[in-house]
């Protein structure tokens, strides 16, 4: 079952898409070989093939649906040194959005319609090309925000963002928290820890990092430390205010 349905991918892609179709690819002749041999004369593709290729890689059959912003072009993070276009059914991208959030409403009560923020590493979003400003708004509840520009002088700006717009999630990659987590002031790190959800998503995420995130995003330390700068707050005021030491113990027998 499984190797059929490899073998209808491979038929579609011979007769239907451009790049395949002009690699002279004889379906009728190899389909009557043993299996195991015309499996090994079928090209490999590799990314920089991919890459190069471009809109030949589009069946036919979506063409038009290109045209008409049907089909949007994604592309990769970049994390290689290069980008890779995918090209993505419009529909398709529609419903595995829908399906990841499904899973995170079951699991963690997070909804689609909370105000999340993403991070994109390029300077185009579906189709359209973007500027390079510091963030846009991609739709109603989604903020995305340039992880090309982050850095130590400006997560400041991120957060600002982040708590204008109302953010509860935060959809990105381990490495952008890492940046933001290194260099974040200590006021803006309670946005962070306010957060819904946080899930890091796109790279590998080793179990030390996890644990440096968790640290770092420690509620109870945070507690601790605000508690002490309070004491010190009201110990100073006590120590040097003449009469508040009355009007404080005033305060704390009458509540």
């Amino acid at each position: 079952m499984e190797k059929d349905a490899y073998t209808e991918i491979v038929k579609y892609a011979y007769m239907n898409v451009p790049y395949y179709k002009n690699k002279g690819f004889n379906w009728d002749l190899y389909k009557q070989e043993d299996s195991n041999a015309y499996w090994k004369k079928i090209p490999i593709m590799d990314k920089d093939t991919l890459r190069r290729v471009g809109e030949n890689l589009v069946s036919q059959e979506y063409i038009d649906s290109l045209a008409n912003n049907n089909v949007i072009i994604k592309r990769t993070s970049g994390s290689t040194g290069k980008c890779l276009n995918i090209y993505w059914g419009l529909k398709d991208d529609v419903l595995t959005n829908l399906e990841a959030w499904r899973w995170r409403k079951k699991w963690y009560n997070v909804s689609i319609s909370d105000k999340y923020a993403t991070f994109h590493a390029t300077l185009y979003g579906a189709n359209r090309f973007i500027d390079d400003r510091l963030y846009i708004l991609k739709n109603n509840n989604n903020i995305s925000f340039n992880k090309t520009l982050l850095n130590a002088g400006n997560i400041h700006e991120y957060i600002d963002q982040m708590k204008d717009y109302n953010v509860s999630v935060i959809l990105t990659q381990p490495s952008v928290l890492k940046v933001i987590l290194d260099n974040i002031k200590p006021q803006d790190l309670i946005v962070l820890q306010q957060m819904k959800y946080i899930e890091l998503i796109g790279e590998y995420l080793f179990n030390s990092q996890l644990e440096e995130f968790k640290n770092k995003l420690d509620l109870h330390k945070l507690r601790a430390e605000q508690a002490k700068r309070a004491y010190q707050y009201f110990l100073d005021k006590v120590n040097n205010e003449e009469g508040y030491r009355e009007e404080l113990e005033k305060m704390i027998r009458k509540h």
